[in-house]
Formats: C-alpha cells, structure tokens, sequence
C-alpha cells in the first residue's frame, strides 16, 4: 500500500475508504453508525476506541491487518474477511449448497410466485431504510428456492425459472458488494452470468453482463468490464424495435456503464459517446420511466453526467450538470 505513513487514525480510515470506492453513509451504515459519527472519526473530532467497531471497519474496508488501519506499523491483529453482515452466513450457505437436485417436492414450483417475491424483495432494497437487513433475510430463501427450480422444472418452466434465478443473483450481488468477501462476489456474479445463458433472453443476458461488468470494474479491470457491457449492448441493438421497455433499459444502462467505466480510465470521447446513447434510450422510454434492476431512466442517466464529468476532472461541466 502506498498509504501515506504520517496520517492519522481518523485520515487513515478516509484515505483507506474513498481509495476503496465507498461513501461515508455506505461505511458507516455497515458499521451500524450514522455518517456524522463516522465523520467525527475521520476528521479527529471524536477518537475511536471501540476495538470491536475498529476490527468491523477493517474487516468492511477488506483489510487483513488491524495495523493497517490503527498505523502502529506491524501486525496488530488479523482480520478476518468477515462476513460481517448478520445476514451473510446464511446466503453464503445458501450459495454454496449444491445437492438441490435430491430435492423431492409434492407441488411443483410456481415460478410466478417466486418472480413476485423477487419483485417484492426488490422494493423492499430501493425503499426500505434497512434495505440490507430487510433484503438480507429474503434472500437464503429466495436463492433456494431459485435454485430447485431449475434442477425440477424442464421445458419452458424452466427457462423461465433461469430468468428468475438472474434476477435473484443481481439482487444478491447488490446487497454483498461491500459487505462480502471478494470470492462470495464472484461467486454470485458467475452464477447470474451462468444462468441467463440456460435463460437464453435478451434481458437475462444483457441484465446478467451488466451485473458482471460490475463485478469485473470493482476488481480494477475495466478492460474487461468494458468488452463485457459493450458485447452485451451490441448483440441487444439490432432487436431494440422489437423488444419491451425493460430490455430498452438494460440496454441504456450498459451505455451508463460504459460510459462511468471509460471515464474513471480518463477516456474522455468514449465515456461521452456512451452517456449520449444513454441520453437517447432514455428519452425514448416514458416520462418518469425506472428500470426495475438498474433504476435507469431520466433521473438515472442525468446523475451519471454528473459523475462522468467529475471522474474526468471536468469540474466545470460536473457542476453544470449538478445544477
């Protein structure tokens, strides 16, 4: 690490934490604090001496050593990649079970039903105040239940369950991105990736690159995330005529993110043009249009012109947009 050695705790913790991408409110909410509490710590206006919170906050900024985080400059103490969210035993559980093909049900799933619960989970995780607890809880279940759908439907109800089954890998993916260890993540994202291709659809597809472009961006190779989205958006547009509102979105949210991925690598003409084709797919949905995975619409993609102007260091342009 390059980390500056004459810092204190608290400009540790922020250093430490926008060099890993993640905001004061995100950090602090997973600590079970309020951003102000974490921004007292940062700025030294309060001093941390809980050494369970400290060990949490190593353990959320993906540290292996306590050390690192209080500077004494050896090894204090390990840290565990923790699953330190109390909802992450179970789903990681639930991943990692595989015997789902000896299931003997009495009632074959209802994929429509499971597609509700996904549906409902989702509100739940753009809503809820306590979204990742809230959500948490849904999801060992909901993974499960995808899970032996697959391996006991055939035929159409099955492909159908595959669609379901991307859906609820996404969900999963958002709620453990930072709050899980690395191969928990990749896990999740291979296995929405693996079932859009049994899905065999447009937005299965697409909303499963989208997810896993976010995986490979987050791991710092934006290369492969860019060929990943941009793929991904290419084999959607000659269909663009003939597909819904929501194919239309995914396909408006891989140019988002393709345009954020080209501008935090500085690629000023590549992250416009894939913003602009953002701009267009947006205006060509209904006012006031989300997309139900990505949020994309509007709102969405005038925020992201905010946010490809400033990782482009166009500060300028960032506020005009702002405004």
């Amino acid at each position: 690490m390059d980390l500056p050695a004459d810092l204190t705790r608290g400009e540790r913790i922020e250093w430490l934490r926008t060099r890993r991408g993640t905001s004061r409110p995100v950090l602090a909410g997973l600590c079970g604090r309020g951003p102000d509490w974490l921004k007292k710590i940062e700025s030294g206006e309060r001093e941390l001496r809980d050494y369970r919170l400290m060990l949490r906050l190593a353990s959320t900024l993906g540290l292996t050593d306590l050390g690192v985080l209080t500077g004494t400059g050896e090894v204090m103490q390990p840290v565990s990649p923790a699953l330190h969210h109390e909802s992450m035993p179970d789903i990681w559980a639930a991943v990692k079970k595989r015997n789902y093909s000896a299931v003997r049900l009495d009632e074959r799933p209802d994929v429509a039903a499971l597609c509700s619960r996904v549906e409902a989970a989702r509100t739940l995780w753009h809503g809820s105040q306590y979204n990742h607890t809230e959500v948490g809880a849904l999801l060992p279940d909901l993974i499960g239940d995808g899970e032996v759908a697959i391996r006991v439907l055939d035929g159409r109800e099955r492909r159908d369950a595959y669609a379901v089954l991307v859906t609820i890998y996404h969900l999963a993916q958002q709620h453990i991105a930072h709050i899980a260890p690395a191969e928990l993540v990749w896990v999740v994202a291979d296995r929405g990736m693996l079932s859009a291709q049994y899905a065999d659809t447009p937005e299965a597809l697409a909303g499963a690159a989208w997810c896993y472009g976010n995986a490979l961006r987050e791991t710092a190779d934006g290369d492969e995330a860019l060929a990943v989205v941009i793929d991904a958006a290419g084999a959607m547009r000659p269909h663009l005529d003939d597909l819904g509102e929501e194919a239309r979105g995914l396909y408006g949210a891989l140019h988002l993110h393709a345009a954020i991925t080209h501008a935090k690598y500085g690629h000023d003409g590549d992250a416009w043009a894939h913003w602009q084709r953002g701009d267009a797919t947006a205006k060509s949905l209904p006012a006031g249009y989300p997309h139900p995975w990505t949020v994309f619409g509007r709102t969405n993609v005038d925020i992201h012109a905010v946010s490809v102007a400033g990782d482009l260091l166009r500060a300028g342009t960032a506020l005009e947009y702002a405004d």
